[in-house]
């Protein structure tokens, strides 16, 4: 069963935050009021997962990120922003943080991140005995608009980053979920061109938008579109080129810290990947992203 620890200097935003946690039977919640508390309990027992607001007084967010990146790397943080934090958010993403939640959106969205943070997290050795023994690998994959076949490939990229020395154990969760959100990136607003509503909709994991998705996935044009992905893993950087044969991505290339749209879900995907990699680059035609991760960054 999963052991949350959730951080937050408010009784009333704590009592929410287990509520909306405990509505799945598997979650152990701990409630902490303030970082320091926090660390203390992380030192009797550390949790699968810390949920924490960032705007707390002595220790805020970002404090508690950095002290658990440099003491447990191990344990994934998942925080939760309000208006007028984007900037503290994007500084703590980039110190550790897993992912994030913004306040308006706990109801819809605080499980599926969890979950999405918790699977990435945990131990997986399939590809162990591979791991070990590479010094370099290169493939070429392609694949239909299917996020279980996508989803391994993510776990394949990011064990294989972390042996040879790119990421770390911590590292190795946020490149898992900035791959994550690549893919999600040229599936749904590239090859299945999904417009902005049923984007938003996805986005808030809304329970009729499964079906849509499937029936959208097998009609043409939509049916015949492939992704294809190169990889590229060395010592020195990981390298993967994500393409589509969608219609053109309109991306806007200013960095986060400009202007941090954290509560538009159609941002959530460029936000978390120029977070948590070293380089994010869009052709200028629209149709890949190249994303690089390199050792000591993130």
């Amino acid at each position: 069963m999963p052991n949350v620890l959730v951080v937050d200097d408010s009784p009333i935003d704590r009592v929410l935050i287990e509520g909306l946690l405990k509505k799945d039977p598997r979650m152990r919640v701990r409630p902490a009021g303030s970082g320091a508390d926090a660390l203390e309990q992380i030192a009797r027992q550390a949790p699968d997962v810390v949920v924490t607001d960032l705007q707390m007084p002595e220790m805020d967010g970002l404090q508690l990120v950095t002290a658990l990146r440099i003491h447990y790397p191990r344990i994934p943080v998942l925080l939760i922003t309000a208006h007028g934090s984007e900037e503290l958010a994007v500084r703590a993403l980039e110190q550790g943080a897993a992912s994030y939640v913004p306040k308006s959106q706990l109801a819809a969205n605080l499980l599926p991140a969890v979950d999405q943070v918790l699977e990435l997290a945990r131990d997986n050795h399939g590809y162990e005995a591979l791991a070990e023994a590479m010094q370099y690998a290169e493939f070429r994959f392609q694949a239909k608009n299917d996020f279980a076949t996508t989803d391994r490939l993510v776990e394949l990229v990011r064990q294989l980053a972390a042996s040879v020395g790119v990421c770390d154990t911590g590292g190795e969760v946020r490149l898992g979920m900035a791959l994550e959100e690549a893919f999600r990136l040229v599936i749904l607003r590239g090859n299945l061109e999904l417009p902005a509503d049923l984007l938003r909709a996805v986005a808030h994991h809304r329970d009729d938008t499964e079906g849509t998705l499937a029936q959208r996935a097998a009609t043409a044009p939509y049916a015949g579109r492939k992704v294809r992905v190169h990889v590229q893993i060395a010592p020195a950087e990981a390298r993967i080129e994500l393409a589509h044969d969608g219609p053109p991505l309109a991306i806007h290339e200013a960095p986060p810290q400009s202007n941090p749209l954290l509560e538009d879900p159609l941002e959530r995907s460029l936000i978390l990947m120029r977070a948590f990699l070293d380089e994010v680059r869009f052709a200028p035609d629209g149709k890949s992203i190249v994303l690089v991760k390199r050792p000591g960054a993130q």
